[in-house]
């Protein structure tokens, strides 16, 4: 265990992984703006959904640190995108702390989510309440039992649904829409797979660390060079189901036309990949992928919201 002392508040911040955060605000934006169409966003309404997806992903990240420990003890390759934030390695934080903290979030959830409820439609209370709930069995169960869902080979189905369809039916939801549409789940399914990518990618640094302690990742189950490859096929089915959108004037105009752009991302992150892949050394960080992979994702989120927020007013 490291000797270097980590203030407090450093590691709350570090282990908090609020770079992880931005990849969902746009989504979740894009559903509430898509959900009201040419009218006008209920801000109050956006920003209490908004805070119940933030409580359970700060709630997530710290109960993953508690129940990863073994195996970000032996990690060789932890960085900025993989591997936990290792306070609880280093001892900047305490099982103990990190248990209150998830109470103390689990707590305010309710306490905000409440609002939340009172100042919803009657019609959209119920399909809320619902989404709350399964966004914290979700989250808290990629790691916690009883359902370990990242133990049980399910993590990156979990992740890329709750930071892409899941989050868009919240912001959906909150203003009003509809959870039986299809244009949330047709406007989130790039997303998906372009998270479904990135996660994939994030357990081949893990991989050894993961399978010493019987975590299934798809890395572990696949192997890092097959996991790589479900990557690609991942980020190609979300550049194709982007121009989709486009094509089928689901987002239409040059807002749309715009998803061409991540065509050229998505081929700069496959010709890593086959680097990668080729190279046959998978036991070290892939850090420059990782960030090429999450801001891969910002194009799917980013795209919609600016049509549904701005031209889908008028603006074009």
């Amino acid at each position: 265990m490291s000797e270097r002392i980590i203030p407090k508040p450093v590691a709350w911040l570090r282990v908090a992984r609020l770079q992880f955060y931005p990849m969902v605000v746009f989504v979740y934006l894009a559903g509430a703006a898509a959900a009201v169409g040419a009218g006008a966003l209920d801000w109050v309404r956006a920003a209490l959904a908004y805070a119940c997806l933030v409580l359970i992903e700060f709630a997530t990240v710290l109960t993953n640190e508690h129940f990863d420990f073994a195996s970000d003890v032996v990690n060789r390759n932890a960085g900025p995108f993989t591997g936990g934030s290792r306070m609880l390695v280093e001892g900047a934080l305490t099982h103990e702390e990190l248990i209150r903290a998830v109470a103390i979030a689990v707590a305010m959830l309710g306490v905000v989510s409440g609002f939340l409820l009172a100042l919803s439609p009657h019609e959209v209370r119920s399909p809320l309440l619902v989404l709350i709930v399964l966004g914290v069995v979700l989250g808290l169960g990629y790691t916690a039992p009883p359902l370990k869902l990242s133990y049980r080979g399910l993590g990156e189905i979990d992740v890329a649904f709750t930071h892409s369809t899941y989050a868009m039916l919240v912001g959906w939801v909150a203003q009003g829409g509809s959870p039986s549409s299809q244009i949330p789940y047709l406007l989130s399914a790039p997303v998906l797979c372009a998270v479904l990518a990135a996660n994939t990618l994030a357990g081949i640094p893990d991989h050894a660390a993961d399978a010493s302690v019987g975590k299934k990742s798809f890395s572990v189950i696949f192997g890092p060079p097959k996991a790589a490859g479900i990557a690609i096929v991942a980020a190609a089915a979300a550049g194709a189901a982007g121009l989709l959108l486009w094509r089928d004037g689901i987002v239409p105009g040059w807002t749309g036309a715009a998803f061409v752009l991540a065509v050229p991302h998505a081929i700069a992150l496959a010709v890593g990949l086959i680097r990668f892949i080729r190279s046959g050394d998978y036991d070290r960080r892939i850090d420059p992928i990782m960030a090429t992979a999450l801001g891969f994702i910002m194009w799917f989120g980013l795209i919609p919201f600016f049509y549904f927020l701005w031209f889908a007013h008028g603006s074009s």
